[in-house]
């Protein structure tokens, strides 16, 4: 399995620091042994130059989409993702490899069958959800 990390960054001035892994991953599909291609997207908070102001433990919400390039517009799906770090809340990271992994999307046999690596390169964006704000009854 290979894998490739990205550098660090910000969704916004201020906020909390990520960063973002991906593994493509070869199995066989055991009934033909036709090998099967999966990647596999994770997240993680890391240690950023805002921590101090930050609250934590982190409770953003954020949408990982994954784009699918496929050069006809109207056969595009792209995938994505939200990602609450508010369901599993931790600490302030310390050090970079302080924290493990939250899994994003694991898109198997979508590699070849949608244009998601076109040229070796793979497009993704990173936003911060909103959280709906729920009323309390009259």
């Amino acid at each position: 399995m290979e894998s490739v990390v990205s550098q660090p960054f910000y969704l916004f001035v201020g906020g909390y620091k990520y960063l973002i892994k991906i593994s493509v991953e070869m199995v066989s599909d055991l009934i033909g042994w036709k090998p099967i291609v999966t990647l596999k997207m994770y997240i993680k908070n890391v240690p950023g130059q805002f921590d101090e102001s930050l609250s934590w433990p982190c409770k953003e919400k954020v949408r990982v989409t994954v784009i699918d390039q496929d050069p006809c517009q109207e056969n595009r799906e792209n995938r994505s993702h939200v990602i609450d770090f508010g369901e599993n809340p931790s600490s302030r990271p310390l050090f970079n490899d302080d924290r493990e992994y939250t899994k994003i999307l694991d898109l198997r046999d979508f590699i070849y069958s949608r244009s998601f690596i076109r040229d070796g390169t793979i497009f993704i964006t990173v936003q911060r959800e909103e959280r709906a704000l729920v009323k309390a009854p009259k």
